[in-house]
């Protein structure tokens, strides 16, 4: 079986991490699969080579389609999209057809799906997190249902994602939903001790408790969150050190917020490999504004039996069961949120049991290696109706 997957993107977030993963446990754990990737990132071409992904650079340098402003664009530019499209699909799939492609990008799903159905190609869609209750233009999200009546599926991410799509007018004979997972072997649970000498060299006090933050620092991930919590901690008899992993348009503002206490942050910056940071953390809080499909960071933290205090958004509760392996809070509960970490905090036995339980929850449920089989099995599928 051969596949095509297409994702046309301007930076590294949880989808690119997505792809990264999948690709790789397909190619790691599948047999008789020929796997060709598409994109026009150069950074997400240097991670998927780096799996050994067969990766083609497309010279397409649009935004994705999201608002009327960026429909009349791609409308301006359309005979360039299709040869760019035509010439890259021709030259990747060398002689022999592709089975499925399978298309991420908003903008290949609505102009490249009736495109491909032509020339007979089966097409699946991946749909990363909710659409319809996002801010993406009306007249694009009509354009999706129309072009989902063309498709041979569309996996959703989460069942949140699923539910989403429904109500947005998609046949839910076209939708299944899939977990992603990731490479449950590169994350480790880390002793104490260890933890300890980590945040020496890293000078941070090893009797310090280490609170994480892990992703893109905007306010969709809800970072002015993280530092209004972080505030109050501080002014607590505890001695909490606050750890922002990642990079993002509200970097310089939260470096500026925390002048007063900045003894008491570390910032890492944009790092490829975030398991060197996450060592040195006791807890994750994840306080997201946004629909999350299934949350990268989320399951990494977990795989390092991290105890994670997280908002109810997306697909967040079809990870966390709440008390058991983590701990789900409204958005606008933060101190409710800020109880919890108090009481991590104190208790370094109901630390160890909740971050043994997301350990093991992510294991069973996330793990790449038995999510790329039913991915494969799913394709399969595909090829077959």
């Amino acid at each position: 079986m051969k596949i095509l997957f297409v994702r046309t993107t301007n930076k590294i977030s949880g989808s690119e991490t997505y792809n990264v993963n999948l690709l790789g446990g397909l190619e790691k754990d599948v047999d008789n699969l020929e796997l060709v990737f598409l994109t026009n990132f150069p950074a997400l071409i240097t991670r998927t080579t780096n799996q050994g992904i067969s990766t083609q650079k497309i010279n397409f340098h649009f935004n994705e389609i999201g608002t009327k402003k960026d429909l009349l664009r791609i409308l301006y530019a359309i005979p360039l999209f299709y040869c760019l499209y035509a010439k890259s699909i021709i030259e990747t799939q060398r002689g022999r057809k592709f089975d499925v492609v399978c298309l991420q990008s908003m903008t290949e799903k609505v102009f490249l799906t009736g495109w491909l159905k032509v020339f007979g190609y089966k097409v699946v869609w991946i749909e990363h997190g909710p659409l319809f209750i996002s801010q993406v233009s009306q007249i694009i999200k009509s354009l999706y249902v129309i072009m989902s009546f063309f498709v041979d599926g569309i996996i959703a991410v989460s069942k949140d994602t699923k539910k989403d799509l429904i109500r947005g007018g998609v046949k839910k004979e076209k939708i299944t939903n899939l977990y992603i997972g990731i490479d449950t072997k590169q994350f480790f649970s880390v002793k104490e001790i260890s933890r300890r000498k980590l945040k020496a060299k890293l000078g941070i006090n090893p009797k310090a408790l280490v609170i994480g933050f892990l992703g893109s620092i905007d306010s969709k991930k809800g970072i002015e969150h993280f530092i209004l919590i972080a505030n109050n901690l501080c002014k607590t008899d505890y001695e909490f050190h606050f750890m922002v992993i990642g990079d993002g348009p509200k970097f310089a503002w939260v470096k500026d917020s925390v002048k007063k206490i900045k003894t008491a942050f570390t910032f890492t910056g944009f790092i490829q490999d975030p398991v060197r940071y996450l060592q040195a953390v006791d807890i994750l809080l994840f306080p997201t504004r946004h629909q999350e499909g299934i949350s990268i960071a989320l399951l990494e933290a977990q795989a390092m039996g991290i105890p994670v205090v997280a908002t109810d958004m997306g697909g967040n509760s079809e990870i966390i069961s709440h008390g058991k392996d983590g701990f789900l809070y409204n958005l606008n509960d933060r101190g409710l949120m800020e109880s919890s970490l108090l009481q991590l905090a104190i208790d370094k036995s109901l630390r160890t049991r909740i971050g043994i339980s997301a350990k093991k929850n992510v294991e069973m449920r996330f793990n790449i290696k038995k999510q790329s089989v039913l991915f494969y099995h799913y394709f399969k599928d595909i090829c077959g109706r």
